[in-house]
């Protein structure tokens, strides 16, 4: 695919990301902004009537992905895409999680109360109608996204987040204390099952041409994935050295570049321990609130980011625009993968050319 409908310069932003990857610089610092864009009126895709209905039916997901995309303006090196998704819990729910919906997200009820009955049932139902729809979702967006953006590959919570959702996390916490060996046997199916879901969907979406991304717009020539923990908050180092580093090891060196998502100061603790990982390649950091919420300033948190580059790994950051030219000045531009957002399609440019401008070794 020589370029997209949505994103005309993908070639060169493919070879920024490879420098990217590799800790070097092309010509400027890899910069993610999108605006609203100019003179194009978003056009209403009509919903079904309930959030379970909106969540799983293709057509309206794709659909209303694309609206959004016509009517945005990806600059610099902004990766357009849309997602084959059952929600954050999809993992989950193809290990037979009991689904809940509401206007915003999904969740699930816990469906392991016993350990010695359940253990042997962490698997895929692959003729089951989670597996099914999802695989077809998959698909359905390859074919879609064809000449016009890439495809993410769809959150697949697992490790201790995976198990919270199939356990609770109270009850989770007790086992970790009372039933390490069991944890640890039910994690090491979880990753196998894990990677073969992954494999799977990329192989349908790469079958039909596809570009892939992730839930971070990234790209490598292989397998790209965002790994995460939750969960690590809830758990010291020892634990967190004990159960999840394992499993992150694990996903990491099945993919070809990963990234791990850092989610709050409250998870900054284990972070030398990530950054001891051969094979994970970058971390994103996200100091507060939601994106699109004014955050904790980022400030604070500039000599840890320092230290990741150091340690030879990639820091993916969303800042506000009025935060960008202090993180620039600040951090290394190689190994720097930045993010912003602007109210206009023209504002959006003028940021793009301070970006270019701000870059340094």
């Amino acid at each position: 695919m020589s370029a997209m409908q949505f994103q005309p310069n993908f070639e060169k932003i493919k070879e920024r990301m490879l420098a990217f990857w590799e800790g070097e610089l092309i010509d400027r610092v890899m910069f993610y902004i999108e605006a609203p864009r100019k003179g194009v009126k978003k056009r209403e895709v009509p919903a079904p009537p309930t959030p379970e209905e909106r969540a799983t039916n293709i057509d309206y997901q794709i659909e209303s992905q694309l609206a959004h995309l016509e009517a945005t303006y990806y600059g610099a090196d902004a990766l357009p895409s849309i997602v084959a998704s059952l929600g954050v819990t999809g993992f989950t729910q193809l290990l037979g999680a009991e689904v809940q919906y509401n206007e915003h997200t999904t969740w699930t009820r816990p469906v392991i109360d016993d350990w010695e009955s359940a253990e042997a049932d962490i698997r895929v139902d692959w003729q089951g109608e989670r597996w099914k729809q999802l695989d077809k979702m998959m698909g359905s967006a390859a074919q879609a996204a064809r000449g016009k953006c890439l495809v993410k590959i769809p959150a697949l919570a697992h490790g201790l987040d995976g198990l919270a959702d199939l356990r609770g996390m109270e009850r989770l916490c007790e086992d970790l204390l009372d039933r390490p060996d069991t944890i640890h046997k039910a994690m090491r199916r979880m990753a196998a099952l894990w990677a073969i879901v992954y494999e799977t969907l990329w192989k349908t979406a790469t079958a039909l041409k596809a570009e892939l991304t992730d839930m971070l717009p990234l790209w490598c020539p292989g397998r790209f994935g965002t790994l995460q923990c939750d969960a690590m908050v809830m758990i010291n180092g020892t634990m967190f050295r004990k159960f999840a580093l394992p499993d992150i090891a694990q996903c990491a060196g099945y993919l070809d570049r990963s990234m791990f998502h850092l989610d709050g100061k409250e998870a900054t603790h284990h972070l030398d321990d990530l950054l001891a990982l051969d094979a994970l390649d970058s971390i994103q950091f996200q100091q507060g609130s939601a994106w699109g919420v004014k955050s904790e300033p980022i400030a604070p948190f500039i000599p840890m980011l320092r230290k990741i580059q150091n340690a030879g790994k990639g820091v993916y950051l969303s800042v506000f625009p009025d935060e960008l030219e202090f993180v620039m000045r600040e951090l290394s531009s190689k190994r720097l993968f930045i993010g912003t957002s602007a109210k206009t399609e023209n504002e959006a440019r003028e940021i793009e050319k301070l970006a270019a401008k701000w870059t340094h070794e």
